[in-house]
């Protein structure tokens, strides 16, 4: 069975459907001094929480999916957040695509799984830390999912949410919460487990058979976004809140280990026009930027090469790495650089592309929205 064949779009058929409700107790990290006391209370803000109703749908254990992925189903969800300060943050909403799958299956009826959520929240009151009404929003947890028969299933387990506007706009000290998620999954039609590993262990053996070629596949990826940035004048940095827009290109082979886990190097291209440019004039009253003046076009691009490695689910992958420019230009341009892409695919060859790109390996540098084609 071939990868191509692992995203037959055969597998949508004869798709089972379920319903869960969530909540979310949480504890609010003191990542920013919006948290810790700047803010209307004047103190601490500890505590937050959120609701969250998902629709998700999941293949048939006839399907290609459903043998070599078991007890995996995605869709999609809206919750609702609050962090007890309304007056100062708002309360977002947020809607997104979430995965659920198995890592382990402990008993019978009890499995150890994963989740992550991606999406986009609203809501937000611009403030000292956060200054976008709307933000991406990233959330990954574990759970044990217990299954009560054919229709239910309760599942607990902890969590980690990343709010973010992904250096579109200033300040972006964004928010973060870690907290534990306890819903009850209702499932409209019932769904048949698929308990055995003859298929993964079928499949696996054929992978570890075949010819070192036949194992690689290449992928590439254009993207573009846009970012705010901050130019020096003088000693000082001032903040230039306008779109700049960006765009990259990545080529990058992959040797497949596993059904569900590839790696290889990439070479990654750049061009950023917020990239080394410098203030000129400062608005006396806001101290804010309003003319800057643009360097030559080879301080604005950079070339790099990174490790990546991918993890591949149904219809989804998750792929992540870090890298060094080898031709960059300019303290903006960092030597060091982090990546972290999810891939849908929409056939077997084509792919769309939303991710971030980390600067220092540390600090969101810009969001990326792209397409991809796999050969």
């Amino acid at each position: 069975m071939s990868e191509a064949e692992a995203r037959d779009t055969s597998s949508f058929r004869n798709l089972t459907h379920s319903i869960e409700v969530n909540a979310r107790p949480s504890f609010i990290m003191p990542t920013h001094a919006l948290y810790v006391s700047l803010n209307s209370t004047g103190g601490r803000l500890r505590y937050g929480g959120s609701t969250h109703l998902q629709y998700s749908f999941a293949f048939s254990p006839e399907s290609t999916y459903g043998r070599l992925f078991p007890d995996t189903y995605q869709g999609i969800g809206l919750g609702s957040y609050t962090f007890f300060c309304h007056e100062d943050i708002g309360s977002p909403v947020a809607l997104y695509i979430f995965q659920n799958g198995r890592v382990a299956r402990l008993t019978k009826n009890m499995s150890l799984n994963y989740e992550w959520n991606l999406g986009l929240s609203a809501g937000w009151h611009p403030n000292v830390a956060i200054s976008s009404r709307f933000n991406a929003y990233i959330n990954v947890g574990a759970q044990l999912k217990w299954r009560l028969g054919p229709y239910w299933s309760i599942l607990a387990g902890p969590e980690y949410t990343h709010f973010s506007n992904g250096d579109t706009m200033y300040p972006n000290g964004g928010a973060n919460t870690f907290g534990l998620r306890v819903g009850a999954k209702a499932d409209i039609t019932p769904v048949r487990q698929n308990d055995t590993y003859a298929d993964i262990n079928s499949y696996e053996k054929k992978l570890r058979s075949a010819r070192f070629k036949d194992r690689i596949t290449y992928d590439v990826m254009i993207y573009g976004a846009w970012r705010a940035d901050r130019a020096p004048k003088g000693k000082k940095m001032f903040i230039i809140n306008k779109p700049f827009p960006l765009a990259g290109l990545n080529f990058n082979p992959q040797f497949h280990f596993t059904r569900n886990l590839s790696a290889g190097a990439a070479l990654d291209l750049v061009y950023d026009s917020s990239a080394n440019i410098y203030g000129q004039v400062e608005d006396e009253e806001t101290g804010e930027v309003i003319s800057f003046q643009r360097p030559p076009l080879r301080n604005q691009v950079a070339a790099g090469l990174s490790l990546r490695a991918e993890l591949t689910m149904p219809i989804f992958s998750v792929n992540i790495g870090g890298g060094w420019n080898f031709i960059k230009s300019g303290e903006d341009m960092q030597p060091f650089y982090a990546v972290f892409n999810l891939k849908a695919f929409v056939s077997n060859k084509i792919f769309m592309l939303i991710g971030y790109r980390l600067s220092t390996l540390q600090y969101t540098h810009n969001l990326m929205f792209g397409l991809g084609f796999r050969i």
